[in-house]
């Protein structure tokens, strides 16, 4: 609205050609500015497609020239457009809709991913020749603050999104906007709310899912076993450093919290372990409410009163958590809370259960052994959260189906310097078994009330991909924060170029995990990470070690032919966590009939799972190579491995073609084929 301003922005859009200017005749105001911003998207957009703009070519350059300011009119308007008050801003607030869709067309809104997933702008040749494929089909989606952006497709990411579903997105709209955005898989917390609040969830989740003819399965976590603040001398205590306090247990941690009356004065509080007292020693650290107060024992009188001084105060309210780092507790495996929360969970037929606080492999039998819980094939993460589950590591993953790094009390419970390569081990450890490892907490956490996260959230995401995570999960990112689809879309970006940037790595990596499972020990790292815990590697392949052996083959097979995809028949999903152990550079097609089958493979990274009613191979591959193809994952002219067998349990062949061209059957079908045409000759024969 400043002339002078305005006659210093003439010039520069002059020097800065092409451009648009916006001049107003009166300054706006803050709250619409939105709309300004959307009002020049459009100009762009106009300008982009060529509509009314005006062509400036061929006049005088000169700053004082009227032909030489590069202008867009509104449609139907001869003439550049000026904005004369708020009542014509209006008119532009939603201009053009720019929700998932995929882009057309040339111009300088359409950059693309190139081949190799970068981010280019070059790619408008393929869009006009029709070579491109729907791998290459993006979608351009909006940040709350204004920023369009383009994504890969979801179907073509190797690591998993799970999303936490809560009160912020527990709706169908919302469910199924996370779905397309990435999410593979949805995890309930049954720390809040009740079973018909999650009842409902579920419902939603699979009815969209059903819809949108995707797999999403549920992950149902429970509270399971941990110490809490019962009661406090007062509605609130404000703890300074250097106050005493006195934590009381033994005959006061009872359920309910019986009534405490002091008249003393002093800072008093309750907690629910009633054997806290013989867990701790002068010196130890007490933190409450996730570590942000702080205490030192500085004497326990008795076993129903420890007194304490506090290092770092803070607010303490009623019910928050209690950790007691580098201490023993004897608390239950399975609380009465989690018993009622797993049946529930068997009634809803969920695919998987989250066991809070493992401390050991007894945890997890605890829960396999409730009633039903194997009856309807339900899988049993290990949450690992305190010193305990890791020092146990070894025996829990033998037990358990999948793993999850839960840094939020792992951080609180273990120094906090220790986190990133307690976390590098535990993920490096659950490759080499071939199980699905989860790294959770706090990885967008910033985006709970922002809509971009720091730059130090991104790099963490993009670590857990480096680590070789298979899956990262949001918490109250997506269960109670502002942008739970930004959120996702985020995470999406960050991992793409995360695995554009560790593929050169992956193969170095997958020969070290090859030669650490053929009895090379000393030239694998993640070998020697296992060592000082157990010889799990070892254990794991001699169960298996023909499947195995052909998953190895398919990997180097896939990597020096240059195949795009590894197409694996399995009724059990054995073989999907054989194929995962050794890092595929290139997608994996898991086809099963089972439908839990197919939803517990998801979490393996890369997997990409395919249910179809008929296993036989003549059926079900050019089903799967369709499948494939409208996913982008392959086209015609892509190198495809097979691995199947002959017993449709154990994988034992291994075989190549091209999409696009007749695949023969091979000796063993044609027999099969040729049985059952004379079985049916004999039948028909009979029936005369």
């Amino acid at each position: 609205a400043n002339p002078t301003t305005r006659v210093r922005h003439y010039a520069v859009c002059v020097a800065r050609r092409p451009s648009i200017s916006i001049f107003f005749d009166q300054l706006p105001s803050d709250a619409e500015y939105p709309s300004i911003s959307s009002f020049a998207l459009h100009l762009v957009v106009t300008a982009a497609s060529g509509d009314d703009a005006d062509d400036t070519e061929g006049g005088d350059d000169s700053p004082g020239s009227k032909a030489a300011v590069p202008v867009a009119t509104k449609p139907g308007v001869n003439g550049p457009v000026r904005l004369s008050g708020p009542s014509r801003i209006d008119e532009y607030k939603s201009p053009v809709n720019f929700e998932k869709g995929v882009t057309k067309g040339p111009g300088p809104l359409s950059p693309r991913w190139s081949d190799s997933g970068r981010w280019e702008k070059d790619q408008d040749r393929k869009a006009e020749s029709g070579e491109q494929s729907a791998g290459e089909q993006q979608f351009l989606l909006k940040e709350k603050y204004g920023t369009y952006f383009r994504v890969p497709n979801p179907a073509t990411l190797m690591t998993k999104i799970i999303c936490t579903i809560g009160p912020s997105s527990d709706d169908a709209t919302t469910i199924g906007r996370l779905l397309d955005a990435g999410m593979n898989a949805a995890r309930i917390n049954l720390s809040h709310g009740s079973h018909e609040y999650a009842g409902k969830i579920i419902d939603t989740i699979r009815e969209v899912a059903k819809a949108k003819r995707k797999l999403c399965p549920i992950i149902l976590d429970t509270k399971g076993p941990e110490i809490r603040v019962s009661w406090i001398s007062g509605p609130n205590l404000h703890l300074k450093s250097g106050d005493k306090f006195v934590i009381l247990s033994g005959k006061y941690s009872s359920d309910p919290p019986v009534n405490v009356d002091f008249k003393d004065g002093a800072l008093r509080a309750v907690v629910s372990y009633p054997f806290m007292a013989s867990a701790v020693q002068q010196g130890d650290v007490v933190l409450l409410d996730d570590g942000k107060i702080s205490l030192i024992v500085s004497n326990v009188s008795n076993e129903n009163e420890i007194s304490l001084q506090v290092i770092e105060g803070g607010r303490l309210v009623k019910n928050k958590g209690v950790n007691l780092p580098g201490c023993s507790v004897d608390l239950p495996h399975v609380t009465d809370k989690d018993v009622a929360d797993i049946a529930f969970g068997v009634e809803k037929k969920v695919e998987y259960i989250a066991h809070s606080f493992t401390r050991s492999a007894t945890g997890i039998n605890s829960v396999r052994e409730l009633p039903g819980v194997v009856e309807a094939g339900i899988s049993i993460i290990a949450k690992i959260e305190n010193q305990e589950a890791v020092d146990n590591f070894a025996s829990i993953a033998r037990v358990s189906d999948a793993i999850m790094v839960a840094r939020g009390d792992l951080g609180v419970e273990i120094p906090l310097e220790r986190v990133a390569s307690v976390q590098k081990r535990l993920v490096a450890s659950s490759n080499a078994l071939g199980i699905p490892v989860i790294v959770a907490t706090e990885l967008l956490d910033s985006m709970m009330k922002c809509p971009r996260p720091t730059r130090a959230e991104a790099s963490d995401v993009a670590n857990a991909v480096f680590d070789g995570a298979d899956c990262v999960m949001l918490s109250g990112e997506t269960a109670a924060g502002d942008y739970p689809i930004e959120s996702v879309q985020v995470m999406t970006r960050i991992c793409k170029e995360a695995e554009l940037d560790v593929a050169s790595s992956l193969r170095a990596r997958s020969q070290e995990r090859m030669s650490a499972a053929d009895g090379d020990q000393s030239s694998s790292l993640q070998y020697r990470w296992l060592s000082g815990v157990t010889n799990t590697l070892a254990l794991a392949s001699e169960s298996g070690a023909l499947r195995d052996a052909f998953a190895k083959s398919a990997i180097r097979a896939a990597r020096e032919t240059d195949a795009e995809l590894i197409i694996a028949i399995t009724r059990t999903g054995l073989t999907a966590h054989a194929l995962s152990k050794f890092f595929a550079e290139c997608p994996i097609m898991i086809l099963s009939d089972s439908e839990r089958v197919c939803s517990q493979v998801l979490l393996h990274r890369s997997v990409t799972p395919y249910k179809y009613e008929s296993l036989r191979r003549e059926s079900c591959v050019p089903r799967a190579i369709a499948k494939a193809t409208e996913l982008g994952l392959v086209k015609a002219g892509s190198r495809v491995l097979l691995l199947t067998g002959d017993d449709g349990l154990t994988a034992n062949r291994l075989e190549t073609f091209i999409v696009g061209e007749e695949i023969g059957h091979t000796e063993s079908e044609e027999r099969s084929a040729a049985a059952r045409e004379d079985d049916d000759e004999v039948n028909e024969e009979d029936e005369e």
